[in-house]
């Protein structure tokens, strides 16, 4: 999975780091205590605290399940109170994601060869919406 992918990502409007995420070089952010992140890398002794994981250049993996699952929930709070859905038809070599609002209508469409490209996507897709912090 290419930076370029994750970087588009993080210029996103809907962005921010979220705990349970993990970045390229290994460091996995844990939730933050007294305004100060603790990120932790392969164990917990070998870790750092800061205040924006964003001023240490770090870039989500996106391979990671965890960053994913964070990532699709930024998704739906960026299109809330829409309805967002993932397909990926089994033997496919492509993701879809449906973004149907109350009304019925279908937004957004994305579709792309993985599942964190179809993601991101639909994060951009989601600009100029009013974003729900979730």
């Amino acid at each position: 999975m290419s930076d370029g992918l994750a970087k588009r990502a993080i210029a996103c409007k809907g962005w921010r780091w979220m705990p349970g995420m993990l970045t390229v070089t290994g460091y996995r952010l844990v939730r933050p205590q007294h305004g100060m992140w603790r990120i932790t890398q392969h164990a917990p002794e070998n870790h750092l605290d800061c205040v924006d994981p964003a001023r240490h250049d770090f870039v989500p993996d996106l391979t990671d399940p965890a960053t994913l699952g964070c990532v699709l929930a930024l998704v739906r709070g960026a299109w809330a109170p829409a309805r967002v859905v993932v397909y990926h038809q089994h033997g496919q070599p492509s993701w879809e994601i449906n973004v149907e609002l109350p009304d019925g209508s279908m937004p957004c469409v994305e579709s792309a060869a993985t599942e964190a490209e179809a993601l991101v996507a639909a994060l951009e897709a989601a600009e100029g919406r009013e974003v729900n912090d979730g």
